[in-house]
């Protein structure tokens, strides 16, 4: 007797889901190194406390020390530990990361669903403010943005001279630019779930078109915002490490990956080191991010093999 090749249909979507995605070995590679990496930088206060060594203190008697038991990384231009900066930057880096990702996300989402449902003008009108924003060129739009004077926006005398500033103006600006690929992802999947007879009978019933978006279509959106903002998570991080690299984007004495590559880009031939593991990390939680991204996309994709 021939068994049947078909799924099992007592499962879950979300059961084949994981099924298929531990299928994908460099997606649950990537979900290991990020879960590593964000305990690791989560952690490191307690790690500085179990070291007995202050991140922010000044040595210059130690100055480019090279790797060793007390500093397992070295030290760098002024003597502080390679390793502890480099948790702390992470930190950072990964928060900017995240946090721009989701509000990007729901930018997106809120752009995407109105679009969809409602099409027409509104559609029309807000498909080519998108579009607008795709043709911008997105490095030279965002050092301009990063480098506009806050005193002249209005804002508080405190918080332009709040330490935190510059993390603040750098998930913003990078939030403005980001929400593109989920608007137009999101408004192709609501033109096709609106026809569906699920909300045709909402609609019948006389439901708001807030509660059809709310309720009926929105749930049914999770997988192509979850894929793209995954996916996202490792571009913010490269291009916060890029304005930071170039002066514009979190600033010290708050550190991330970007500003201790910018530090060590002027002393590469002096300690080599210095460059070499934030530039790594960053490559290494790009491309992790990317792998995730992939492997939730076959994953969540109703046509893929079970």
């Amino acid at each position: 007797m021939i068994k049947s090749q078909s799924p099992d249909r007592s499962l879950s979507t979300w059961t084949l889901a994981y099924r298929k995605f531990f299928r994908h070995k460099l997606a649950v590679c990537s979900v290991i190194f990020i879960f590593v990496l964000a305990v690791v930088t989560v952690c490191a206060p307690l790690i500085e406390f179990a070291l007995g060594v202050d991140s922010r203190e000044v040595n210059l008697l130690t100055r480019f020390a090279k790797p060793s038991g007390d500093a397992w990384l070295g030290r760098d231009e002024l003597g502080r530990d390679v390793l502890l900066r480099l948790l702390f930057g992470g930190q950072v880096s990964i928060l900017v990361g995240f946090v721009t990702a989701i509000c990007a996300a729901i930018i997106g989402t809120i752009i995407g669903l109105i679009a969809g449902y409602y099409g027409g003008w509104i559609d029309a009108f807000l498909m080519r403010s998108t579009d607008s924003v795709i043709a911008l060129p997105l490095l030279p739009l965002l050092i301009v943005l990063a480098g506009l004077d806050l005193n002249k926006l209005g804002l508080p005398t405190t918080l332009i001279e709040s330490d935190t500033i510059s993390l603040y103006r750098i998930i913003f600006i990078v939030s403005l630019v980001s929400w593109t690929t989920v608007a137009r992802l999101v408004r192709g999947a609501t033109l096709t779930i609106k026809e569906r007879d699920f909300v045709l009978a909402a609609l019948s019933q006389g439901a708001s078109s807030t509660r059809i978006m709310r309720v009926h279509i929105l749930p049914n959106l999770a997988s192509p915002i979850i894929v793209a903002t995954t996916l996202s998570v490792g571009n913010i991080i490269l291009v916060e490490s890029i304005l930071s690299f170039l002066g514009l984007g979190v600033q010290p004495p708050i550190p991330s990956w970007g500003n201790l590559l910018t530090n060590a880009h002027e002393l590469i031939y002096t300690a080599q080191w210095l460059a070499f593991y934030p530039g790594l990390a960053i490559i290494l939680t790009v491309v992790a991010f990317n792998f995730l991204g992939d492997g939730l996309q076959e994953a969540l994709d109703p046509k893929g093999e079970i």
